[in-house]
């Protein structure tokens, strides 16, 4: 995280006062970003709509969730407003050529490291976005007037975009607002799974690790990873008790609760269904080095399963990421691995699934699903913890991208058409079987019926 944004733990906000009670009600929260300036004075108005956020219930559960990004989006503006004061003394100074010189100066910032551009023309209108939103909540506090707006005669002028982005708790669409200054957007990067093989290089790897508890842990790490499809902060966010109850379960898969950093339906947990052999695995690494562990250096147990060897506490997001690119580059694993592609791989895999079982057991329903994608998504939305249909979509094309070239739905396409020319055939020649000289009429039917058993196996 950036050095001017440092995160608040265990943030309690005022609610209400309880006449009934007679005493104060508070918001008990995770962590909630803090704004500073540059120079290390707090952002008055960037914290404010922090706040705001947080009454919004946007996501701060682990190490800020989503707050974490919408402060780190503003702090660009943050940033921006300081650096040019004396010609943008307030937020409320702005207007449409400022925020076009703001949103220039994001396209054309180069990383002096790699003497490239530093971001693609997606995270600007992404940052774009959220500072309009900023924009309209500094109007909204401080009364403004054509401050900001859709109106041309706004001092920012904006106009609606109407999303594709369908959220399920919502059931509507989202508006966003763009600006004329923003880029084209990039290309969209085809999400691609973690291979098996590179699965299969970094166990390998971490198996040969000296420390035989890092080992165990890190086998362990990497294997919930592939199979709960989890986020990587969800990952982390595993407790012990999760696996000691999904262990009590009679199912020969057992369901394993999963914290939902993104709410669907505002759910909290989603279950999981995971191999027995894992569960154990997991236990096994929490009975024989992570409570030895936390017993030695005589802490407060938190329930986490993965921690920290040495001080006992949880794993943060940013060290699995650490952990990951060292494993990746000392294995020598080429292209891309990360831990997200580990959740790529789990819900291609679950929608492959789902598509085989229902090949073999109803081809109806089977033609539905390749016509109407809906209806798969629907069915894998509960185990990957998405709010969104339009989020699961990428992976849904690029399993049914994989099962049709497995099975060779072209050829299966081209036997159906032939069958169905086929018993138009074998109707017409029926309607002719009343003629006297049928042989060959019945030869041909003969012939026929081979040729639609062959094409039917």
């Amino acid at each position: 995280m950036n050095n001017s944004i440092q995160l608040i733990d265990n943030f309690i906000l005022f609610n209400y006062y309880s006449i009934i009670d007679e005493e104060l009600k508070f918001f008990k929260k995770g962590s909630i970003p803090m704004i500073y300036y540059p120079n290390g004075i707090p952002c008055f108005e960037a914290n404010c709509y922090m706040l705001e956020q947080v009454k919004l219930s946007k996501s701060q559960k682990h190490r800020g969730g989503s707050l974490r990004t919408y402060a780190n989006n503003i702090y660009h503006l943050v940033k921006f407003c300081f650096y040019n004061k004396k010609t943008i003394p307030s937020f409320s100074s702005l207007n449409d050529n400022l925020f076009k010189e703001f949103i220039n100066s994001l396209i054309i910032e180069v990383d002096p490291k790699t003497n490239q551009r530093k971001r693609e023309n997606n995270q600007v209108i992404k940052i774009g976005r959220e500072c309009i939103k900023f924009l309209f909540f500094i109007q909204k506090i401080y009364k403004l007037q054509y401050f900001i707006g859709t109106d041309s005669f706004n001092a920012i002028y904006v106009f609606e975009k109407k999303s594709n982005y369908a959220n399920l708790r919502t059931k509507h669409k989202n508006k966003t607002y763009d600006h004329l200054s923003f880029p084209y957007k990039s290309p969209l990067k085809r999400r691609f799974p973690i291979s098996d093989s590179k699965i299969e290089t970094l166990k390998e790897f971490i198996g040969n690790h000296n420390d035989k508890a890092l080992r165990i842990r890190n086998l362990c790490l990497i294997e919930t990873l592939e199979q709960t499809g989890a986020r990587r902060s969800e990952v982390l966010l595993l407790k012990v008790s999760d696996v000691k109850n999904a262990l009590k379960s009679t199912d020969i898969s057992p369901g394993l609760k999963i914290f939902n950093l993104k709410k669907l339906f505002d759910n909290t947990y989603r279950y999981i269904p995971v191999p027995r052999i894992f569960l154990l695995n997991l236990n096994s690494y929490i009975r024989k080095y992570r409570t030895s562990i936390i017993k030695k250096l005589n802490i407060e147990d938190h329930d986490y399963v993965f921690i920290n060897h040495k001080n006992g506490k949880p794993l943060s997001p940013d060290t699995l990421t650490t952990y990951i690119n060292s494993w990746k580059k000392n294995s020598g694993v080429t292209g891309d691995a990360m831990a997200h592609m580990f959740r790529h791989r789990f819900i291609t895999e679950q929608l492959k699934c789902i598509l085989n079982d229902y090949s073999n057991k109803n081809p109806e329903v089977l033609n539905e699903l390749l016509t109407n994608t809906e209806l798969l998504t629907l069915e894998l939305l509960e185990w990957t913890g998405h709010s969104s249909i339009e989020s699961v979509k990428p992976y849904v094309h690029l399993a049914l991208s994989d099962f049709i070239r497995k099975h060779n739905i072209s050829d299966l396409f081209t036997k159906k058409a032939s069958i169905k020319l086929i018993i138009e055939k074998l109707k017409a020649l029926s309607k002719e079987s009343s003629q006297p000289d049928i042989s060959n009429e019945l030869n041909l039917i003969i012939d026929l019926i081979k040729i639609y058993e062959n094409l039917n196996d």
